[in-house]
């Protein structure tokens, strides 16, 4: 932890008590940023970057560059390192003027100092004569922070040397980077550009003479293509990082199925074995951490996104390309399914090599591709027995594409059938060891085993959350895009040189709709999770992408708004919802845990130092003692957040168990080291959450212990709010 030093606790207590006054109070709650503040800046930015001249907009790239770097990678962080409390933390006559927020992240250093500091330099080295307001504003921000009582001064100091410093860095590394590649990988750029920081700069006529020698017609399209390249990598990057910081929590489905990935089999409980094997790889690459857990997200996420470029790349203007790629990161569920390994993203990405590989055997005659196909066929029912849909699928295409009915004759189509049977071997022999429990789980998760009674109910909830799914505009642009389809279609549909027959939108409809009608109608019987449709989401995406390029009239330019309204709204959204502590700056204080939408992916560490701190008082007695928890999930969780039990994961000893019904209710139940009523004498913490389940079986528990303790409920803090609360007892001397 960073001490504080004397001078520290008399700056901060002169300029925070001795200084105070209403008007000052109402001056630095300025300086330090209202909500609205920060609302205004993001629509100057934007009206400046379309409006602007290129030093304009060569300020906000730079800019952009290094606050995200600066605040994400180098303050973020350091925070975490200095581990300095608040002020008002440890010195609570500390005064908090009114409107001022409590920030929940760490004091040292100060990131408005940072950023403030930053913009300073940034905008000095673009605007020379910025300096008389630039530096006066960044110390003004500095001295309200202490002055609203939420930094000491060397948390303040600490922020402006640093953000001086990587602004004046990352701004030169960024200049660099642009001269050496730039001129190497979009030369016609570079031309119009040769300087980030000097955006007045021209080439020499020397230089412009032996570029023009090397320019094709293609370049101008061949750079957006390797811009959407950098968009991806950048992307994966980023994703890593974010996962590395951690952020987030393992979900208590990614902590369930990690416990797989030390048990590798031919099938589970309730999944193939595509999710397990998935996670024991990336633990292999990263170790048992959140980041080793969720390794394979931002690789097979960058993987869709490659198969995508390449994809529209043979279909529309490679601009396009790009700023479809951009805008398909404002669609939650890719957001989502980029830093999280369950299994959803891998089943998209077995989905998306199908589809893609399908339509390039189809208009190429290729068996390979055929062959890409199985494997995306073989993946998908790996993962979620999700197949047989894009089976469906091809037959849909078959049926409605002469040409691609003609590859029924060729070997391709049945090699991947049967590279997709294959994989389901290994599952039904596993079923068939296991009394077919992964059937009755499907079967149960579908409601087959009551009566149908024909229900409004679930079609309502599925109507109201699937749009957040897909982003709510882009939702919008798909219906608007099917209605022009109908409307428009023998125009759509005029053949082109890479689409001889105009069939992209009905291949993509075929990939896509089923799913998602399938599931729609299915609520009619059951609930239906609004992740279930994930793989149909790019097809339908993709299939409006292409209605909206093609159309000219007024209806293709609105749907196009649509689209461009959605990454407006969605980009920004979804950026918060990455770190949902930052809301306090703009709010004056943390959103509450009900509305918080990270609160299933936080307070799990903080779990584990409950149930820890109560099992350490329960294994003094030097009697046996173990971990049961009540629900699968929170068992997963307490295994991999509980620094005592992670080694023993894998081990005929694990210290947490999960509660064992007398049918199979998860994939506990099937491994031995796991019955814990084999463990007669032992003692147990065990662990409910209070909401889970609605009644507990308290007398099963008596029964099943000599003595049975309540210990209460235990409500878990993060950060100052709950996210979740526990219900403990003790059982003592299980029969």
């Amino acid at each position: 932890m960073f001490g504080i030093s004397d001078f520290d606790l008399a700056a901060l207590r002169w300029l925070n008590q001795s200084c105070a006054n209403p008007l000052l109070d109402g001056v630095m709650r300025w300086l330090s940023g209202e909500w609205w503040m920060w609302i205004l800046a993001v629509i100057a930015a934007v009206w400046a970057a379309t409006r602007g001249g290129r030093r304009v907009r060569s300020f906000l790239i730079v800019l952009t560059v290094v606050l995200g770097i600066g605040e994400g990678l180098i303050t973020g962080p350091l925070k975490k390192a200095f581990i300095r409390p608040r002020p008002f933390v440890e010195h609570p006559e500390t005064r908090l003027p009114p409107g001022t927020g409590k920030g929940t992240s760490f004091s040292m250093p100060s990131g408005h100092a940072a950023a403030s500091a930053a913009l300073a330099v940034v905008a000095v080295m673009f605007y020379p004569r910025s300096r008389r307001w630039t530096i006066p504003l960044a110390g003004g921000v500095g001295l309200s922070r202490i002055y609203n009582g939420v930094h000491f001064p060397s948390d303040v100091i600490a922020g402006w040397a640093l953000g001086a410093t990587y602004a004046w860095g990352l701004a030169l590394l960024t200049e660099e980077i642009w001269r050496r590649a730039g001129r190497r990988w979009f030369p016609l750029w570079w031309v119009a550009a040769p300087s980030v920081l000097k955006p007045d700069q021209k080439i020499s006529s020397t230089d412009a003479a032996q570029l023009d020698r090397t320019f094709d017609p293609a370049v101008a399209s061949l750079q957006w293509l390797r811009l959407g390249y950098v968009l991806i990598g950048a992307t994966m990057i980023g994703r890593f990082a974010y996962q590395a910081a951690g952020v987030i929590d393992l979900s208590e489905d990614e902590a369930y199925q990690w416990l797989w990935s030390k048990h590798l089999d031919w099938s589970y409980y309730s999944k193939p074995l595509g999710i397990g094997l998935a996670q024991w790889i990336g633990t292999h690459i990263a170790g048992d951490t959140e980041l080793g857990v969720r390794f394979l997200s931002p690789l097979i996420s960058a993987g869709v996104a490659v198969m995508t470029l390449r994809f529209l790349a043979r279909l529309v203007p490679a601009r396009t390309v790009f700023w479809a790629l951009l805008g398909f990161n404002a669609v939650p569920v890719f957001a989502l399914g980029g830093l999280m390994l369950t299994v959803d993203p891998l089943t998209v990405f077995f989905w998306s090599l199908a589809m893609f590989a399908g339509w390039r055997a189809i208009q190429e005659d290729s068996t390979g591709q055929w062959l890409l196909v199985g494997v995306g066929l073989a993946g998908g029912f790996l993962c979620k027995y999700f197949s047989p849909f894009q089976i469906a699928a091809f037959a849909i295409v078959f049926a409605t594409w002469p040409r691609a009915r003609r590859q029924l004759r060729r070997p391709g189509p049945w090699l991947a059938l049967g590279l997709n049977l294959v994989a389901i071997i290994p599952v039904v022999l596993w079923n068939m060891q296991h009394g077919r429990v992964g059937l009755t789980h499907l079967a149960e998760r579908g409601g087959l085993q009551n009566v149908w009674q024909p229900t409004l109910r679930y079609w309502i909830d599925f109507m109201l959350v699937e749009p957040l799914l897909f982003n709510p505009f882009f939702y919008v642009a798909i219906g608007v895009a099917v209605a022009l389809y109908g409307r428009w279609r023998t125009v759509l549909e005029r053949g082109s040189e890479t689409d001889p027959d105009g069939a992209v939108f009905r291949y993509l409809l075929a990939m896509g709709a089923p799913v998602f009608l399938f599931y729609l109608g299915y609520t009619l019987r059951a609930r239906v999770l609004p992740n279930w449709v994930a793989p149909a989401i790019l097809p339908l995406l993709l299939f409006a992408l292409l209605v909206g390029s093609r159309l000219s009239a007024a209806a293709g330019l609105w749907l196009r708004r649509l689209f461009q309204i959605g990454f407006a709204v969605g980009f920004p959204l979804l950026g918060l919802a990455h770190e949902t502590n930052w809301a306090a700056k703009f709010i004056g204080g943390p959103l509450p845990a009900g509305m918080d939408p990270l609160r299933r992916l936080r307070g799990f560490r903080e779990t584990a130092s409950v149930v820890g701190a109560e099992y350490a008082k329960l294994a003094a007695s030097g009697r046996p003692t173990h971990i049961l928890c009540y629900h699968y999930g929170y068992a997963g969780v307490l295994s991999f957040y509980l620094p005592k039990n992670i080694s023993r994961v894998g081990t005929l000893d694990p210290l947490v168990l999960a509660w064992r019904n007398e049918k199979p209710n998860n994939q506990l139940w099937f491994w031995p080291e796991y019955e814990y009523r084999d463990r007669q004498g032992t003692d147990f913490l065990v662990v409910f959450q209070s909401d889970e389940p609605p009644t507990m079986p308290l007398d099963e528990l008596k029964a099943q212990f000599t003595e049975l303790t309540d210990l209460g409920e235990f409500p878990v803090l993060y950060r100052g709010r709950e996210f979740h609360r526990l219900r403990l007892f003790i059982g003592r001397g299980l029969r």
